[in-house]
């Protein structure tokens, strides 16, 4: 019930806003169920975002989002833009932005619910090989195959986490 986040040695909370919005671009990755792309950006301008935010250098940071875009499927549609993509399309890329500066956490909140079968199988795949790779990752899903390979299951049963 109480607690304190630490981020490298330090409080989050004695953090001012842009502190806090630069370890979080830097450090957490973020897959929505809703995707979270904006209309007005092409697809690759979507997932390079993360970058932006991170303050990458924008020549490494594109070579890396054409690898991962192309990795799930969906380099060819870079020049395309949110309303022009497949829900599956969509969800590949805000995945790609999520990832993009690999971050050491990631937060993936339903992020099948919207997707066909192979879609949500595409996306699970590539949490696990996040976590493979040493990423914590956490991921909250009404899917009971989400949890295969998991090194913790957390069930939430009326407003508390139980094992």
């Amino acid at each position: 019930e109480h607690g304190e986040v630490w981020y490298e040695s330090a409080r989050v909370s004695a953090f001012g806003r842009n502190a806090k919005s630069r370890a979080r671009a830097r450090s957490v990755g973020f897959v929505f169920q809703s995707f979270l792309l904006l209309p007005g950006l092409s697809a690759l301008d979507n997932v390079m975002l993360a970058a932006r935010y991170a303050g990458r250098d924008a020549a490494a940071a594109r070579r890396r989002a054409h690898e991962l875009l192309d990795e799930l499927g969906v380099l060819h549609r870079t020049g395309y833009f949110p309303p022009q993509l497949s829900g599956g399309e969509q969800q590949r890329v805000a995945f790609c932005r999520a990832v993009l500066n690999d971050p050491p956490l990631l937060l993936a909140d339903e992020p099948t619910g919207n997707l066909d079968e192979a879609n949500g199988a595409a996306i699970l795949e590539a949490l696990r090989s996040r976590a493979r790779a040493g990423a914590a990752v956490v991921l909250v899903s009404h899917r009971p195959d989400a949890a295969a390979g998991a090194t913790a299951v957390l069930h939430l049963r009326e407003g508390r986490l139980e094992p």
